[in-house]
């Protein structure tokens, strides 16, 4: 009897200490309980969406939400599985907290600037060149930090299998600072202070729980970015410490999930500045989650005496355009990975967006070949220096990420006519709502091509117009020349603003 336990007791053991094993070999936990969670309806089952696979998700969502002690069971699982493998690998946050030595934990995430093979700065980065000379014709100066990355800062604390796997750190600043250097964009790099602190300083730039600078290390990249953009010159009263974190110092521990908080001794630093003479003109701050402790010191130092717009993680909306115009100067705010790794990432898309919509109240030129990142058309021909033709007998724009105002749409749309075909009518539509008709006629006034879209129309920041046309026609149907396409409506401009 006594051998049936041990043997039990042996095979339980045995279990916990391998699960850490399947980690290592690429299986890895994907739920995840941080943040705010959000508690489901019970779908309601139809034979058709359970028989094309739509039900089923849903239903595991509800579960997921709705099964008593759920958060109890994932907090006591990872707990159990922390104390099994002793630390060296954490089950929160989908298996992405990595324990590293010193107790020091990583974001998985920012393991990315380290490769055996390393690659080049993406081309999009040029993008920057162009935003610059945007800004600057509305006497907007442009600013680039690269903010530190934990894994660059401490690579001699990362665990060993990592850094044997993963290879060297690419150098990836130093790229990024030389590109950007090159298109003409003043750029501070503050993986070098951060990494000069970390080697001479009295004060670590991270905390052992934290995956961001803490407020020391942003307040010196405060201090020492104001001096080489010559903004002004910052100066440090004092430094003063205390045991309770100051802004994100804990965020990766409190990732972790478990019942007995990760938290190390330690100290938080944060200094105190002697208030700096402040910049003229409003400042926008726009940036990953890094931004947050920048635009703080930033504050604090008393850089900012009129008003300072940050926009963080949150995507950039058209209603932040006129904000940021007002602005004397535009910081970006974007660690190495976002830069290299994350084409699709917010770095980009922002980017993006602010040069597709700089131009407040929006604007469009069917001549440009490229169209903003928020409107799709279906319908429209190949662009031509003036603008572009319709071409059969529907056009329909689709718009994302509008204004949450009533809107007028304003279209620059000429008719195309002929003595064998005078005349045009269009029928418009705004989410299949008839809301105009647009009659054109040889030798007649043109019509209002101008709509107002209310807010009620506008559902999670999009609307879409559509265009029926009555009469396309070919230039080579009329005999004017041998083009065939089937043309009607000649689109020039198109003005987007707030009513």
């Amino acid at each position: 009897m006594n051998n049936t336990y041990q043997k039990v007791f042996v095979g339980v053991v045995f279990t916990l200490l391998c699960v850490p094993l399947t980690y290592l070999i690429g299986i890895s936990e994907t739920t995840q309980i941080y943040g705010t969670e959000k508690i489901t309806e019970i779908p309601s089952i139809h034979e058709k969406s359970f028989a094309n696979k739509q039900y089923q998700p849903l239903f595991e969502s509800w579960w997921n939400s709705h099964f008593g002690f759920r958060k109890t069971m994932l907090k006591t699982k990872n707990q159990i599985y922390d104390i099994a493998n002793l630390g060296v690998i954490h089950s929160g946050y989908s298996n992405a907290v990595i324990q590293g030595k010193n107790n020091y934990l990583f974001e998985k995430h920012y393991f990315n600037s380290f490769s055996k093979q390393c690659l080049p700065v993406p081309k999009e980065l040029e993008k920057l060149k162009e935003l610059k000379k945007v800004l600057k014709k509305k006497n907007i100066d442009l600013y680039v930090i690269l903010a530190p990355n934990k894994a660059v800062t401490y690579p001699d604390l990362m665990p060993y299998r990592y850094k044997y796997f993963l290879g060297e750190d690419c150098g990836y600043y130093d790229k990024l600072e030389h590109k950007i250097h090159e298109l003409g964009v003043p750029v501070f790099n503050a993986q070098k202070l951060i990494s000069d602190i970390r080697k001479n300083e009295k004060y670590q730039p991270f905390s052992i729980t934290g995956t961001h600078w803490n407020y020391y290390s942003a307040g010196r990249t405060v201090q020492e970015s104001a001096k080489q953009f010559r903004w002004a010159n910052v100066q440090i009263r004092e430094v003063r410490g205390s045991d309770d974190p100051y802004s994100t110092e804990l965020d990766i521990a409190r990732l972790l999930n478990r019942w007995f908080l990760y938290n190390p001794e330690q100290t938080f630093y944060k200094p105190i500045f002697e208030k700096s003479v402040p910049l003229q003109g409003e400042t926008t701050i726009i940036g990953n989650s890094f931004s947050a402790e920048y635009k703080h010191m930033f504050v604090d130092a008393g850089l900012q005496d009129g008003k300072l717009y940050w926009f963080g993680n949150n995507p950039l909306a058209v209603t932040d355009i006129p904000n940021i115009l007002k602005s004397k100067r535009i910081i970006l705010i974007y660690t190495d990975t976002a830069m290299m790794h994350e084409l699709n990432g917010q770095f980009y898309k922002k980017l993006n967006f602010l040069l597709d919509n700089i131009e407040y109240p929006v604007q469009y030129r069917f001549s440009d070949k490229k169209m903003p990142t928020n409107m799709d058309v279906v319908g429209l021909s190949y662009p031509e220096s003036w603008g572009t033709w319709s071409e059969g007998n529907t056009v329909e724009f689709s718009f994302t990420n509008m204004p949450k105002s009533n809107l007028i749409v304003k279209f620059e749309a000429k008719a195309f006519l002929a003595k064998q075909r005078d005349f045009q009518n269009v029928d418009v539509y705004v989410n299949d709502k008839r809301v105009a008709k647009w009659q054109y006629k040889m030798g007649k006034p043109m019509p209002n091509t101008i709509l107002e879209i209310p807010l009620s129309q506008i559902k999670n920041g999009a609307f879409k117009i559509k265009m029926k046309i009555e009469n396309p026609v070919s230039p080579q149907e009329v005999g004017y020349n041998a083009d065939s396409r089937k043309l009607a409506i000649s689109f020039i401009n198109l003005k987007i603003e707030s009513k």
